[in-house]
């Protein structure tokens, strides 16, 4: 972890807009344009100790540091956030994991819903398979947060229930909601 670490602040060092390491991808000057929940706030000095905060914790798999700020200037989050739901935001910087943090399924579990999808946001769309399968599929991918399972097939998705009100009542179906479990 230790050459993860010293990527992150030597690339960090640069002025570019976009940038990444092994362990992160990361956009400056972009802000979040909804009100959605943090799993954490803290004040830290530096966008990298807001990373490396993120790097450490299983359920965070984006953050926003904003230089200038006084308090709570590091919030981690529990996804990583569609381009239509950031917006453009002076001295803020947005970092999203590349991979999951190692502990993040053994942490997570999962609340299902019957009859019920989100509709038009699926990422990926996979051949007909059954819930377990499904969760499977998406435990793989480090933006999956939510999944759909219909006769047509399985639909991984980066968009919780509380991001959109997208819902739609489909009987045969089920919705699958990732519920990180770690203390924050």
């Amino acid at each position: 972890m230790h050459l993860k670490v010293l990527v992150w602040i030597l690339i960090c060092a640069t002025e570019a807009l976009q940038y990444s390491s092994d362990v992160f991808n990361a956009n400056k000057d972009v802000g979040l344009g909804f009100d959605y929940s943090a799993i954490s706030s803290v004040t830290v000095d530096s966008q990298v100790a807001c990373a490396l905060i993120c790097s450490t914790n299983p359920c965070c798999l984006s953050g926003f540091w904003k230089r200038q700020s006084d308090i709570d200037n590091c919030r981690l989050y529990d996804a990583q956030f569609l381009p239509e739901f950031l917006t453009k935001e002076d001295k803020t910087v947005y970092f999203t994991r590349r991979e999951a943090h190692p502990r993040r399924n053994e942490l997570s579990s999962w609340a299902i819903q019957k009859d019920r999808v989100i509709r038009n946001y699926d990422e990926e769309k996979l051949s007909v398979c059954s819930l377990q399968e499904c969760q499977k599929h998406c435990d793989h991918k480090v933006w999956c947060i939510s999944f759909d399972v219909t006769v047509a097939g399985c639909y991984l998705s980066a968009v919780g229930e509380d991001m959109v009100d997208r819902w739609a009542e489909l009987p045969g179906t089920s919705h699958g909601a990732r519920v990180c479990n770690a203390q924050h």
